[in-house]
């Protein structure tokens, strides 16, 4: 899946068994080449994966930012802005991997406060 210019991959069950027949067939040196790339850039693919942030026109003169946070396999923000151009649309998926956390606190905190 492609979301503003970033590949996402999932594996499903039966790619991962699929992947597991052929696996004699990879030299130990790509498996070892894989491990390492996975293991230094883990961190930034996992936070890719965690904070998606997407858009798309709804209809003339309205697009919808739709933006997530997954923690640990589950969605904690499933968010959707409604705004009037492209350009906020952009602006707001753009902020939303730095902004998030923020964004998360302060909804939390405002919506569990007692009145």
């Amino acid at each position: 899946k492609t979301v503003r210019n970033s590949s996402l991959y999932r594996i499903t069950d039966s790619g991962l068994e699929t992947l597991r027949l052929f696996d004699h067939l990879i030299s130990q040196g790509i498996k070892d080449d894989i491990e390492t790339y996975l293991r230094e850039n883990k961190y930034e693919l996992r936070e890719d994966v965690s904070m998606p942030a997407d858009y798309y026109q709804v209809k003339k003169g309205a697009f919808a930012a739709h933006l997530g946070v997954i923690e640990r396999g589950t969605r904690i923000i499933d968010l959707t802005l409604v705004v009037t151009t492209e350009e906020e649309a952009v602006k707001i998926c753009n902020n939303w991997k730095e902004k998030s956390s923020d964004v998360y606190s302060h909804l939390m905190s405002s919506l569990l406060e007692d009145r």
